[in-house]
């Protein structure tokens, strides 16, 4: 099995600044040789199965659009995906006060492997995922030149709440495809938690359709750029029903060589009266040598909306600095605590304990 392909992904919903070249990215001779690895773990009534051509649940997946676009579609088109699920929604936690829950790890980086995931909440259930990216630590050979795509679509019926939890923790010698599409029915809501903290190039991309009236999107971003790793980033949140509301926050820390481009758009379509979205990039700039772009965008379709966007840029100030030195801690050192401290404000709102002590690892090793 083997798909090679050059690829188009990240693309902005409308171009801008085409003279700086930061629309969209190009990958070239993207391959993909066998399906991923992964371990699943569930609690209440979540089940986990290959998804049929036929699949009763939802026959428009690929009405989904995705973040990174649709040649993530082609790359992992002749895997398929598996389907996450209710099993029987009149017996789910939520309606004894908790989330049916999955968790989900994903072994990558020895080779050029695919992962789809496509998660089908129904009418007023509530369930939490957690996907981590992870090295393969079956093997103790030093790590090869790997390339890991996942793709993750969420489908939210009315009334229902995906909260998805996605860590990244790759090899320095991966690159990570990680591409994300969700639609939300009426008063529906889907809450991101996302940590890139490894692979040595990551292309991501996030895209929420809030389709229903009163439905809702939330997310928190983390990321930590070092020595070379480049960071290639995309999130849109299109607004099509009335009084939706979204919010997107970013925080990252860049430092050595590192490069990152984020793409924020809020895209507010026609008939989405009193629709709010709001878009925040927080980055602590360690460093001379770093590249740094943020692209923040709204469209405006219509005109009973309210739009925020914004990005704070800036370094440890001197203050800060000689504070912390004044209590023996070095500047090397108040840079990764600081840097932890900003991943920690992330990585808190996810459920698993094992997850948060693995990213606290992290920070051991850099």
């Amino acid at each position: 099995m083997s798909r090679k392909m050059d690829m188009t992904v990240n693309k902005l919903p409308a171009g801008t600044w085409n003279w700086l070249k930061m629309n969209e990215t190009r990958l070239y001779d993207a391959e993909i040789l066998r399906e991923a690895e992964y371990r699943a773990e569930f609690t209440g009534n979540v089940g986990c199965r290959r998804l049929s051509s036929d699949e009763d649940f939802f026959l428009g997946w690929d009405d989904i659009e995705t973040g990174m676009g649709k040649d993530i579609d082609i790359l992992g088109e002749e895997i398929g995906a598996n389907l996450i699920y209710v099993k029987d929604s009149s017996n789910t936690c939520c309606n004894k006060g908790q989330a049916d829950t999955a968790v989900l790890r994903v072994a990558g980086g020895r080779d050029k492997e695919f992962a789809g995931f496509y998660i089908y909440a129904n009418e007023n259930t509530e369930l939490d995922v957690s996907i981590v990216l992870d090295r393969d630590s079956s093997d103790s050979r030093e790590a090869l030149q790997g390339l890991l795509a996942v793709q993750i679509k969420i489908y939210a019926e009315k009334g229902a709440k995906v909260r998805l939890h996605q860590v990244q923790l790759l090899d320095s010698k991966t690159v990570c495809l990680c591409d994300i599409g969700g639609l939300c029915e009426e008063n529906s809501e889907i809450e991101l938690t996302k940590l890139e903290l490894g692979a040595g190039e990551v292309y991501t991309g996030v895209h929420v359709r809030l389709k229903g009236e009163g439905s809702r999107f939330n997310s928190e971003t983390g990321y930590i750029g070092e020595k070379k790793q480049r960071l290639d980033m995309n999130y849109v949140v299109r607004h099509n029903g009335r009084r939706t509301t979204s919010r997107m926050k970013v925080t990252g820390v860049l430092k050595d060589e590192a490069y990152k481009l984020f793409r924020g758009s809020i895209d507010f379509q026609p008939g989405c009266t009193g629709a709010k979205g709001d878009e925040r990039e927080e980055i602590l700039l360690l460093g001379d040598d770093m590249v740094n772009r943020t692209i923040p965008l709204i469209l405006c379709g219509e005109e009973k909306v309210e739009g925020n966007h914004g990005a704070s840029i800036g370094g440890l100030d001197e203050k800060t600095l000689f504070y912390l030195a004044s209590r023996g801690i070095s500047q090397g050192e108040a840079e990764r605590l600081i840097a932890k401290a900003r991943i920690d404000s992330v990585s808190s709102r996810i459920p698993v304990a094992e997850i948060r002590q693995r990213i606290a690892g992290y920070f051991d090793s850099i």
